[in-house]
């Protein structure tokens, strides 16, 4: 049996909340124990969007309001729900349409099977934010060439479907109807054994699938406006955290992004690059010069030993 997960919040194109990213760990959670599942169909309701990130605009009221327990919780759940899929043993398929930023982006970034319609758009645009490439980014984005590197977290560059598979991004751009694909998938003889399944998915996607070809890196103009509209302290950050993540385990990874992100939510420039790009929409946002290295200090709190114990938790399913 191929289990269903869909995402549908239309009104804010599939912004990752806390409560959909439960939806979705819950839905793996009984996937993964139920003998009768045999792989995950991860999707969205529309071919506009996959998921527009993470839902930074509740962030945004939480830190408002003072409620920063809330924002623990937030990058509690999600980060814990891509690490999950990242260790999943079944087979996880992603169908990507669209929008696939940030969060939603990273959300697929662990599935076995990443597929991309022909008018996918990926990028992780945080430092337009205030905030940094996260949801595993530190671990993911280490395989891309240098000057890509740079144009992904740093200029906020836009990829389409192509650049995507080069860069290893994706594993599959299918120009096909998706009915037709989740049609074959949903029809295969499944095995006991998940590597016969993931085998038996494999040979129907890379049927169909583009043929991956070299790109080689052409900055765009409209890098460069990104890159003097972004938080000079998120530049800075990024290249940091990006050489704090060599070597280091996807699990490290998350526990290192979980404490870069408590301390981003209890700074000003996070708050102030939500509400000049997505609240108030003046684009004019007022950074204040920090020490960076000051985001890289650990954390001793509860809710940080509480993460670790989700992801303890996940790793025994």
């Amino acid at each position: 049996m191929l289990q269903v997960i869909t995402l549908n919040s239309p009104k804010n194109k599939n912004a990752l909340s806390t409560e959909l990213l439960q939806s979705i760990q819950t839905q793996l959670i009984q996937a993964a124990q139920n003998p009768k599942v045999k792989a995950v169909w991860i999707e969205s309701a529309t071919t506009e969007y996959f998921s527009s990130g993470g839902d930074v605009k509740s962030l945004y009221h939480n830190i408002t309001n003072g409620d920063l327990s809330a924002c623990d919780a937030f990058f509690t759940t999600e980060y814990a729900t891509d690490y999950f899929i990242h260790i999943f043993k079944k087979p996880i398929i992603t169908w990507s349409s669209g929008i696939t930023f940030g969060g939603g982006l990273g959300l697929i970034q662990g599935a076995s099977h990443k597929i991309f319609a022909a008018n996918t758009i990926a990028a992780m645009p945080e430092v337009l934010i205030g905030l940094f490439p996260d949801v595993g980014a530190s671990y993911f984005l280490q395989k891309l060439p240098s000057a890509w590197k740079t144009a992904v977290t740093e200029n906020a560059r836009r990829l389409n479907a192509k650049e995507s598979l080069h860069l290893g991004l994706c594993d599959y751009v299918i120009d096909r109807d998706k009915k037709h694909i989740f049609n074959k998938i949903n029809n295969i003889q499944w095995q006991k054994s998940n590597t016969d399944n993931h085998k038996l998915i494999e040979d129907i996607l890379s049927s169909f699938a583009t043929p991956r070809q070299k790109i080689d890196y052409i900055e765009q103009d409209y890098e460069s406006e990104n890159r003097s509209y972004a938080c000079p302290l998120s530049i800075e950050f990024v290249k940091k955290q990006l050489q704090h993540g060599i070597a280091k385990k996807y699990r490290h990874c998350f526990e290192m992004e979980w404490q870069n992100a408590y301390h981003f939510c209890r700074n000003s420039n996070f708050k102030e690059g939500v509400r000049a790009l997505l609240v108030d929409k003046d684009k004019k946002p007022v950074w204040v010069a920090q020490d960076v290295e000051s985001y890289f200090r650990p954390v001793e709190e509860k809710s940080f030993d509480q993460f670790k114990v989700v992801l303890d938790n996940l790793e025994r399913i």
